[in-house]
């Protein structure tokens, strides 16, 4: 028993100084003047999202919606909060966007939560907006994002696998660890892919000068010979 542990103390520890932090509320108003939000979380595939909404001025008919896409798929006006519109556009990669397709939510009560998990590695534009035409005052919206799956999740397994409460909490640490070493995975990857370009640019950086220095000598050289040419002709010399 004693050695199990000692081998979950790791673990332990990995999980609770890098999981196990609470889930902060964006809070933001919509309207006719902003009528979409839109906010970019990156994340390594399969990551789990707990996508969960508070529509503080909900009333029957009124009615929200939260549309998940990849980052560079989606085009148009601002992003990050700042105004309406979608998540621009960034270049480099474009064969993400052909395979991964947006998913909406439709949010009909004033507290919905709602589970996406990330299929491809990258960033991923999470929006919400007003559903139907934009209201002439504003709505009072939070927005939560966490990580992992939540507590139902937990009770499900429990009441299927007959699980005690010390092995569901297992479980659930058992999870954790798996997110923080997929997101290790993932960030090893986006140092790799740095790297490279930062050896790609100082190789052009090496080479660009001698191009330059070359160029300037031939044309150094024919500009001489050229006025040589030209004082013979003239028969100056």
């Amino acid at each position: 028993m004693g050695g199990r542990w000692r081998l979950l103390a790791p673990q332990l520890v990995l999980a609770v100084c890098g999981v196990l932090q609470p889930a902060q509320a964006l809070y933001f108003l919509l309207g006719k003047v902003v009528p979409r939000r839109c906010f970019v979380e990156e994340r390594p595939e399969e990551t789990v999202l707990q996508i969960r909404t508070r529509f503080l001025d909900y009333a029957e008919g009124r009615g929200l919606e939260i549309e998940v896409s990849p980052f560079d798929a989606a085009a148009g006006g601002g992003w990050g909060g700042g105004g309406g519109g979608r998540p621009a556009a960034r270049t480099g990669r474009t064969g993400r966007a052909a395979t991964v397709k947006p998913v909406q939510y439709s949010v009909t009560e004033a507290v919905s939560t709602y589970e996406y998990e990330v299929p491809e590695s990258g960033e991923y534009g999470i929006c919400v907006g007003v559903k139907g035409a934009a209201p002439a005052g504003a709505w009072r919206v939070e927005l939560e994002i966490s990580l992992g799956q939540d507590d139902e999740y937990y009770e499900q397994q429990a009441e299927k696998n007959n699980l005690d409460a010390v092995q569901v909490q297992l479980e659930r640490l058992s999870d954790r660890v798996i997110a923080i070493l997929n997101e290790a995975d993932y960030m090893k990857e986006k140092e790799v892919d740095f790297h490279k370009t930062s050896v790609q640019m100082n190789y052009t950086a090496l080479w660009w000068p001698m191009v330059q220095m070359t160029i300037l000598v031939v044309a150094g050289i024919f500009q001489v010979q050229y006025l040589k040419s030209f004082f013979k002709k003239r028969k100056l010399i």
